[in-house]
């Protein structure tokens, strides 16, 4: 590895949340493909987790439309769409037995993936559907 550059695309905080839309995740995609960098660096905070706030009293208002299962299926949706061209992409090659590129995926949890960690943990108090 000494002496060989790498190439790196980051991406930051994405916070993919219910209802919302995600096809700038499939863009960013198709960055990914597009570029083809040796190293993939997700920064965190894929996941908002609305449901888990550690910045809202837990009776407040704010809570009565969120559901930690929501967060997660928006969460698993957004990585979806984020790596769909990459896996397309795969595929392809594999069919038409090409070389495949196969970057190397860092994913970090980030600050609130943690935090919801730490607040599950303290009350353990999750509505999953």
């Amino acid at each position: 590895m000494s002496g060989q550059t790498k190439r790196h695309l980051f991406i930051p905080d994405i916070h993919c949340k219910p209802d919302t839309d995600k096809t700038y995740l499939r863009a960013i995609g198709n960055l990914i493909v597009d570029m083809q960098p040796d190293v993939v660096v997700h920064i965190g905070d894929h996941w908002d987790m609305a449901s888990l706030s550690s910045y809202e009293e837990r009776s407040s208002a704010y809570f009565h439309d969120k559901t930690y299962h929501d967060d997660i299926v928006a969460g698993h949706e957004g990585m979806d769409e984020l790596l769909g061209p990459l896996r397309k992409y795969q595929n392809r090659m594999t069919i038409n037995k090409k070389r495949r590129y196969n970057p190397r995926l860092v994913f970090c949890l980030g600050t609130t993936r943690t935090e919801s960690l730490g607040l599950y943990t303290k009350t353990r108090a999750l509505k999953v559907q």
